[in-house]
């Protein structure tokens, strides 16, 4: 399930749980009682006489939907990085040391870059350039080519998403999409093996580099990362 969808699915559970169409319950010298639009929950009119039963199975719905909703929300995706580029530059370097990168099962990256060139923008971690291991090809010195968004027209045009897999020390990059508009070139997937981490067990940072200083990551560019928890 994608992390857009997540939200809506548990709207969707909690009001599945509760379109229970009750019966209507009629006592002694009393109107039809009247209930809640979506959740069925009792509403008591003045002249309405008040049972302990009815707020014991109010509250037992509800206990039960908040449990529902709850391990839902502990498989979900959540956003742990949304940051726009300010300022053209040819090397942009993401601060991950606040992210425990241990609690999650993986990680989902996705960049939207903007470029002045037709040059790919090439992604490490921690800032290191040697050290990785392709599926595909013998370049060791990164662990994904990204391409630019803003210009159709040139050979980097495209779209791709990283699943980043962390299991310490080892740290694996899986890019999925399409880096290039290139007549015959198909969409395609390509994996990374990382460095190991070793003692320091943490990516501190993902870095987006130009090779060239003539080469820049212009201003508006944006980066999103999400978290699926273990």
């Amino acid at each position: 399930m994608q992390p857009y969808n997540v939200c809506l699915a548990l709207h969707n559970k909690c009001r599945a749980f509760f379109r229970k169409s009750p019966k209507i319950r009629l006592h002694k010298g009393e109107i039809n009682l009247k209930y809640t639009k979506n959740y069925q929950l009792n509403q008591w009119d003045a002249a309405d006489r008040v049972l302990r039963e009815d707020f014991n199975r109010d509250n037992q719905k509800i206990d039960t939907a908040l449990e529902e909703t709850a391990i839902l929300a502990r498989s979900c995706y959540t956003r742990l990085l949304d940051e726009t580029l300010a300022a053209p530059c040819q090397h942009w370097d993401i601060d991950l040391s606040s992210i425990d990168i241990t609690r999650y099962q993986k990680l989902l990256f996705y960049p939207h870059l903007q470029g002045d060139t037709n040059q790919w923008v090439y992604l490490h971690i921690n800032g290191w350039t040697s050290g990785y291991t392709p599926s595909v090809g013998n370049n060791t010195s990164h662990c994904g080519n990204v391409p630019m968004m803003n210009d159709p027209n040139r050979q980097n045009f495209g779209v791709c998403e990283f699943v980043i897999l962390p299991e310490l020390p080892c740290v694996c990059f899986v890019q999925t999409g399409s880096t290039t508009n290139i007549a015959n070139v198909a969409p395609g997937v390509s994996c990374y093996r990382c460095p190991s981490l070793g003692s320091a067990s943490a990516i501190e940072t993902l870095n987006l580099w130009f090779d060239s200083s003539s080469e820049h990551i212009l201003a508006g560019s944006n980066i999103q990362l999400y978290g699926l928890k273990r």
